[in-house]
């Protein structure tokens, strides 16, 4: 049998179309995570998931993550600076950051497999991180 790295490396080498859009890239892990033009990726049911994906389309395919982490909202006043006539810079006013809450969901598949970090904002998936191999980050 072989590895599931193995298989969507054959399928990557055989498929022009999907070798152009999607790469194997070494993970921090020494593993080698499948990751699109767009970032990383997760399979669940057979299908793939990415960045910009619904929320009710990953919790079709991967079922409810195996924890949820919350962050609210928060604003912080970041300094504007320009410069002055004689070429320095000088602090002219504040400008708010806003941060928009989000979520942090969870997958842990267990031993042989990744776990992964979802953020979710909204109704919309907005990053996937990978963890390492067979276990928690």
């Amino acid at each position: 049998m072989h590895h599931p790295a193995q298989r969507v490396l054959r399928v990557l080498i055989t498929g022009s179309a999907v070798a152009l859009l999607w790469g194997i890239v070494p993970a921090e892990s020494g593993a080698w995570q499948m990751q699109s033009r767009f970032g990383p990726i997760l399979r669940c049911s057979g299908d793939l998931i990415s960045q910009g994906d619904s929320v009710a389309r990953l919790v079709t395919l991967c079922g409810s993550p195996d924890n949820i982490s919350k962050t609210a909202a928060s604003s912080t006043n970041k300094p504007v600076y320009s410069y002055d006539k004689n070429g320095y810079q000088v602090q002219t006013g504040t400008q708010t950051v806003t941060r928009p809450a989000y979520e942090t969901w969870f997958y842990h598949a267990g031993p042989g497999h990744f776990s992964y970090e979802i953020r979710v904002s909204g109704s919309s998936i907005t990053s996937i991180e990978q963890g390492r191999y067979g276990g928690l980050r």
